[in-house]
């Protein structure tokens, strides 16, 4: 009797210890999961952030030349001078579009060179 108590204290023991290992295992990997996830979770929020950061850029630089093309449209229904014409559409360039400088030039068509004086608007 005693070796029949032996032999199952033994399989018992055998028993919880391939179970304790299992669970070693399953919480290893588990952490590995875990781990691996949260790298990737925020690989993805970076990786969105700079998307969104480039997306952003973009549609500022389109209103920009919105505003730009819009101001010197209306420009065009206000105005009717020449000169002033060009003046204030670099202005608009300037301030709306900020640009650094803005410079209109106007090439005459028989000689084939520059003919205006520098029309241009800076910051």
């Amino acid at each position: 009797m005693q070796d029949e108590e032996r032999q199952l204290l033994h399989q018992r023991n055998a028993s919880e210890e391939r179970r304790d290992v299992r669970s070693k295992i399953a919480l290893i990997l588990g952490s590995a999961l875990a781990i691996l996830i949260a790298a990737l979770s925020g690989w993805i929020v970076l990786r969105d952030q700079a998307e969104r950061k480039k997306a952003q850029d973009e549609l500022t630089s389109l209103n920009r030349w919105y505003a730009v093309v819009s101001g010197i449209n209306a420009l065009g229904l206000q105005v009717r001078d020449r000169d002033d014409l060009f003046s204030n559409a670099c202005r608009i360039a300037v301030e709306r579009g900020e640009f650094v400088m803005a410079w209109i030039g106007v090439v005459d068509r028989c000689t084939k060179k520059n003919c205006s004086d520098g029309l241009g608007g800076c910051r």
